[in-house]
């Protein structure tokens, strides 16, 4: 895969904490050196967009359906220059007659039907463009087990007061497990780099064919 950005290092401090924001590098490293438009949907905080213009991006969309969300992140990110869209990935046209260099998403794709979200993704970004999502998914039985140290984590975060609750409405539990997850993402993105991670994500990462 091609040399992603180099993740930036001067961040908000206090660094809020918690199961998606700890997965931001891995969403803005999935994303080619000489990038020059990202979509980020279903944004709700911002923190992913902000992060996304400080490693050098030079137009962010960040796109939510919800409008009170997206006027905490307005508040929330002042100053920076993220373009805020409020509308339905599957009536807006974020980018007008273009496409996008890259399309990003943590924890939204379980909000909608996968299927049809991961096909939208896919034609909202341009031939060499990347599709990066990070996700939350249901268990199978024998996915229990790994939730085990996780969890503890989480309650070491909570305990030391570094986890963040984020403002955005909440869809719970995910419709898909994570078998299906990968599954449906195969057939939708053929070629797409699935992988299972520690705090009860799933990450997938597809290039677009030239």
């Amino acid at each position: 895969m091609r040399q992603g950005r180099n993740y930036p290092s001067r961040m908000e401090s206090p660094r809020p904490w918690n199961g998606n924001i700890h997965y931001h590098p891995l969403l803005v490293n999935a994303i080619p050196k000489g990038t020059m438009s990202v979509l980020d949907v279903g944004c709700g905080d911002g923190m992913l967009a902000a992060d996304l213009v400080r490693s050098g991006v030079p137009e962010v969309v960040a796109l939510d359906i919800d409008a009170d969300v997206l006027t905490r992140a307005k508040s929330r990110h002042t100053g920076l220059p993220i373009r805020w869209v409020h509308g339905d990935l599957f009536a807006a046209a974020p980018g007008g007659n273009r496409l996008f260099d890259a399309v990003v998403t943590v924890a939204s794709l379980h909000h909608f039907d996968a299927r049809a979200g991961l096909l939208r993704f896919s034609e909202l970004v341009r031939p060499g463009g990347v599709v990066a999502v990070v996700g939350r998914a249901a268990n199978d039985w024998w996915d229990w087990p790994l939730e085990v140290l996780p969890h503890c984590a989480r309650l070491g975060a909570k305990m030391m007061g570094r986890y963040w609750e984020h403002s955005a409405p909440t869809v719970w539990p995910p419709p898909l497990t994570y078998r299906q997850v990968r599954q449906v993402a195969s057939i939708v993105l053929p070629g797409v780099k699935y992988r299972r991670h520690f705090f009860s994500r799933y990450s997938l990462v597809w290039l677009r064919p030239e």
